[in-house]
């Protein structure tokens, strides 16, 4: 189960970005401003007129699209970063414990040898 989580880790923030991405794109696509755009101008939309596109990127939506993105990006890096020093952590300690189980397991066999050769 640890390996699993150790798996997982490095990959959920990638996955709360796209979830974040998509529940914002969907705010704007949905927004009061956009939907009456869209259909007050959709010829104009359609074929990218500059007026449409200036009324789209000067909207109060677009600004909050962009202030979202920004702010899920920011938390993405933030949280990559953690899961990356998680890691880091784990497999450190995950490696000293097989060395100190791998040190036992020697010690005991080494014990067990030698304990037969004095009987013999």
């Amino acid at each position: 189960m640890q390996d699993q989580d150790m798996m997982l880790l490095p990959v959920q923030p990638f996955i709360k970005l796209v979830q974040s991405n998509m529940q914002l794109l969907m705010q704007f696509s949905m927004s009061p401003e956009m939907v009456s755009q869209a259909m007050s101008q959709w010829q104009d939309l359609l074929h990218r007129n500059q007026g449409a596109s200036t009324q789209v990127a000067q909207s109060g939506a677009f600004a909050d699209l962009i202030q979202g993105l920004t702010k899920n990006y920011t938390q993405f890096i933030s949280e990559i970063a953690q899961a990356s020093m998680s890691m880091m952590t784990q497999a450190s300690a995950a490696t000293a414990n097989r060395m100190h189980e791998a040190a036992s397991a020697t010690t005991s066999n080494g014990s067990a040898h030698r304990g037969r050769h004095a009987r013999t």
